[in-house]
């Protein structure tokens, strides 16, 4: 392959059906990792018309809202031009729901992206790759669903062997993207996705003093993967077994939301919890930056995509947390870090016992222990690195 000259910048185009000014999933990580990766590359991004944006976006990025459909028709012309510009990687940014909101299955954007590697291996430019942040509907014996999750899988075996370098955020994405393309598979690369709420300018404060009550947060949804119930109930367990050492702050869901989940803690959470509801991104940092540590609960474990949990260890603060076999090893023996069990029991017994001991959490950790773990892996300027590492190779 034709190696891309020192002499100048690397030229990355993007493909996202959602970037800004969307602040949320899939557009907030293309605005960010793109704002990023432009203090080092010619960035420009191939989106949709609905993103209703011209010019420049956030950090000089060229923005080019030319697709009103992605199917190979609507994207053939808009493509074209976008490669005038002689880019040296084309970065696809993989959702399935994003390419088609109705089941998820579009095979133009997999034909797109082949078109493209063949182009790439003629033209020695225009290196394919691909960032899976989901792969596909999960199976059951509904036959929508089997229908879906197969169709998935096809789409996500197509754009894998199309590019030349594959990317996912998570170890279990990355070894289910390899065994879905069995003996073709080459390595699948981690790039981690970094905190929504990171910002340039944020102070790095003090963890609150080391005595008085424990400031507990939580921070999300009432996904039932994050099993909020769960959480809440050791928490009572746990405040009543030791009256007045607990202090709650619950970002993000609302009164209604909790006494929906556990009606029966409501005079417990009335005396004890902080509801805050939904935060502005700097709000909700600054909320979280007051505690003094998180408690995040995850079905599956802890993983490098989990934007609550990031979230908090950019604020410096640290997090209690699940493990699995498929969990992301990068949180193993770190002392900002955590780890129970994701079994509902045993989490909850060694929550409560954590709580109620006599020695007090994190006490030893720095709030500049637990920043610079999350700006070593997480922070947008490590994945940027990683990605310019990986796309020299």
């Amino acid at each position: 392959m034709k190696q891309v000259s020192s002499a100048r910048r690397l030229r990355v185009l993007v493909i996202s059906p959602l970037y800004f000014p969307t602040e949320e999933g899939l557009a907030h990580y293309t605005t960010e990792f793109c704002r990023h990766l432009a203090k080092s590359a010619d960035v420009s991004v191939l989106t949709s018309t609905a993103s209703e944006n011209v010019g420049s976006g956030p950090g000089g990025v060229e923005i080019l809202p030319w697709i009103e459909r992605w199917n190979l028709r609507g994207c053939l012309g808009p493509m074209q031009r976008a490669l005038a510009a002689k880019p040296d990687r084309i970065l696809i940014q993989f959702v399935p729901f994003m390419y088609a909101r109705r089941g998820g299955i579009n095979f133009s954007i997999v034909a797109l992206g082949a078109l493209l590697a063949i182009r790439a291996a003629f033209a020695h430019e225009g290196r394919v790759q691909v960032m899976f942040h989901e792969l596909w509907y999960h199976l059951s014996p509904d036959p929508k669903a089997v229908v879906m999750h197969s169709a998935h899988r096809a789409m996500v075996l197509g754009l894998s062997l199309a590019a030349r370098d594959n990317f996912c955020a998570t170890t279990r994405f990355a070894a289910e993207v390899e065994r879905n393309m069995g003996p073709l598979h080459g390595r699948v690369h981690l790039l981690a996705v970094g905190s929504n709420l990171e910002r340039d300018d944020a102070p790095l404060r003090e963890r609150p003093p080391q005595e008085g009550k424990l400031r507990v947060a939580l921070f999300g949804s009432v996904h039932s993967s994050k099993n909020v119930p769960l959480v809440l109930r050791a928490l009572h367990e746990a405040a009543l077994r030791a009256p007045g050492r607990l202090a709650l702050t619950i970002i993000g869901l609302t009164q209604q939301d909790v006494t929906a989940i556990v009606p029966e803690l409501a005079d417990f959470l009335a005396e004890n919890a902080t509801i805050a509801g939904p935060l502005e991104a700097r709000v909700a940092a600054a909320t979280l930056a007051e505690q003094d540590f998180l408690v995040s609960y995850f079905q599956d474990g802890v993983s490098s995509r989990r934007g609550s949990l990031l979230a908090a260890l950019c604020e410096g603060v640290p997090v209690v947390t699940t493990w699995n076999e498929v969990s992301d090893p990068v949180f193993l023996d770190q002392p900002s870090v955590k780890l129970l069990s994701c079994d509902e029991q045993k989490f909850k017994a060694e929550l409560v016992h954590l709580l109620v001991g006599d020695e007090r959490p994190f006490a030893s950790v720095t709030a500049e222990d637990v920043r610079s773990f999350y700006r070593a892996h997480f922070s947008w300027a490590a994945i940027v690195e990683r990605y310019l590492e990986l796309s020299a190779a």
